[in-house]
Order: C-alpha cells, then sequence, then structure tokens
C-alpha cells in the first residue's frame, strides 16, 4: 500500500487452499472482518513504537506532528480493541493478561 492516492490498489487473492492466514492486527482485528479464529495482539507501547519507526526511519520524518498524530490514532484504535484479543504479548515477548496491558498501557 502506498503513500499516495495513485498508490493505493486492491486485488483478490483466493485463500480457498489456505490453512493458516496471519493478519496484523490492526487489520484483522477490524470488526468488519469476520472468521477470525485467534485474535492475537502483539502490544508496544507508544514509545517503543516510535523508537521502532525511528529505527526503521521508513517516512524520514518520524518525529512529524502528522506521524505523532497517526500513532496516536492508531493507539486508541488498538486500546478500543484489545478487549478482543485471546492473547496479548508484550513487545518483549511477555504473555500479558488484559489487566496487565491496561496496566502497562496506563504507566506507558
Amino acid at each position: 500500500m502506498g503513500r499516495r492516492p495513485s498508490e493505493l490498489w486492491t486485488e483478490t487473492v483466493d485463500f480457498s487452499a489456505t490453512s493458516v492466514l496471519i493478519i496484523e492486527w490492526t487489520h484483522s482485528n477490524n470488526d468488519n472482518l469476520a472468521g477470525v479464529d485467534l485474535p492475537v495482539l502483539l502490544n508496544s507501547t507508544p514509545a517503543e513504537t516510535m523508537a521502532h519507526r525511528r529505527e526503521r526511519n521508513r517516512d524520514g520524518k518520524v518525529d512529524s506532528p502528522f506521524t505523532t498524530m497517526v500513532l496516536e490514532i492508531e493507539q486508541g484504535l488498538l486500546a478500543s480493541q484489545a478487549h478482543k484479543a485471546a492473547v496479548i504479548l508484550s513487545k518483549s515477548g511477555e504473555l500479558l493478561s488484559y489487566a496487565d496491558y491496561q496496566a502497562l498501557m496506563a504507566n506507558a
């Protein structure tokens, strides 16, 4: 998926012969997607997410107000969906309960 409207596309993919399909959380936990068997949240705090973006330097404007706004929106969406996760893992790989997740994010 691109960054500009002219770079966006969709395509039909046949998954009928697929036994296992892993879809990233922000997409797979969308309320419009049915049939997710095991919702897993690979969690990171906003600071961890920002540090990872800095390491990748994908956009070149990691500290811009726009990037900060996008990360805040993303964190809000993740937080609103987290209660649906069957498994929550911290960035370090620690298994978290939903209560642990809430506490971690409240202190982030």
